[in-house]
């Protein structure tokens, strides 16, 4: 049984997500970021993050391929894709002139997205209606 499904992390990344809400004509639900989710299954779920062995990476971390927003993102786009996962909608956000994105890590501390100003847009994901 793999590390994913053993510590059941999509589930985990649906409680993240039902705890989203903002009313707007819009409808729907937003979508956050693949580092958000990192950053909140880092602050509800430690041992879940120890057990994965990976940390929330960003720019400045050099975790490389080994980061938690990597390895979030990879299989959330392959349980989607596999419809193992179908109350999850997965997009991106492009890269049009966007210089930098950032985030308030669990501990406080900066997250820079090293996706952003790469040709690899950040992937965001929401609860479906």
């Amino acid at each position: 049984m793999s590390l994913w499904s053993q510590h059941d992390v999509a589930g985990k990344i649906c409680e993240i997500l039902k705890s989203v809400s903002y009313d707007h004509h819009f409808g729907g639900r937003p979508f956050i970021t693949v580092y958000q989710i990192a950053i909140e299954l880092e602050r509800r779920y430690p041992e879940t993050i120890a057990a994965l062995g990976t940390e929330t990476g960003g720019a400045e971390s050099g975790a490389g391929g080994r980061s938690l927003p990597l390895y979030l993102g990879r299989c959330l786009s392959v349980d989607i894709r596999d419809k193992k996962l179908t109350n999850i909608e997965g997009s991106f956000l492009g890269n049009l002139n966007l210089k930098e994105i950032s985030f308030v890590g669990h501990d406080g501390d900066p997250v820079v997205s090293s996706l952003t100003g790469s040709p690899y847009p950040v992937s965001i994901y929401r609860l479906k209606d």
